[in-house]
């Protein structure tokens, strides 16, 4: 098993343990997309699944993770319009249950975050905030000002009541 395996992994655990079925559309080294099929839908739902597994430390809140988004997987992204899920982890982490955040990203999210129009490669962070629940996400875009405050329960709180 190499460490992409395992990153995916969280995100597709969550998926299975709420009844429902992951099919891999594209891969590619640090991303997949995924069309999560429930017991009662043909269509699915389409996920771009992104891990970054360095936790960054930040002085002022604690640590980051940068996603770098390559011209090709923005090309993708622009074909299949899926919702985000970001992958933070930590593999210094010594509790493997504990190894970060799975960062959920609805594509309306996306949309903002990202040029669509650009040729030029793109990030988005996203930071933990001494507030505890929540999770700063903004990108080369946006900057700080037209940051998004998200739960770092939004994930979970998705699988369970929309798949």
């Amino acid at each position: 098993m190499n460490l992409s395996d395992f990153f995916i992994g969280a995100f597709l655990s969550t998926v299975v343990q709420k009844g429902k079925v992951a099919l891999i559309e594209y891969g590619e080294a640090s991303s997949k997309l995924f069309i999560v099929e429930t017991n009662n839908s043909l269509a699915g739902k389409k996920f771009y699944v992104k891990y970054s597994k360095k936790a960054r430390n930040w002085k002022l809140n604690g640590c980051y993770w940068l996603f770098n988004i390559t011209q090709k997987e923005l090309n993708l992204i622009i074909k299949h319009k899926p919702d985000f899920c970001l992958v933070c982890g930590d593999i210094k982490k010594e509790k493997l249950s504990t190894f970060g955040y799975l960062c959920y990203l609805p594509f309306n999210i996306v949309e903002s975050l990202l040029s669509f129009d650009s040729y030029d490669d793109q990030w988005i962070r996203v930071e933990t905030l001494k507030t505890g629940g929540k999770l700063r996400v903004y990108s080369k875009l946006t900057g700080l000002k037209n940051k998004h405050l998200i739960n770092k329960s939004d994930f979970e709180k998705f699988a369970k009541n929309e798949l």
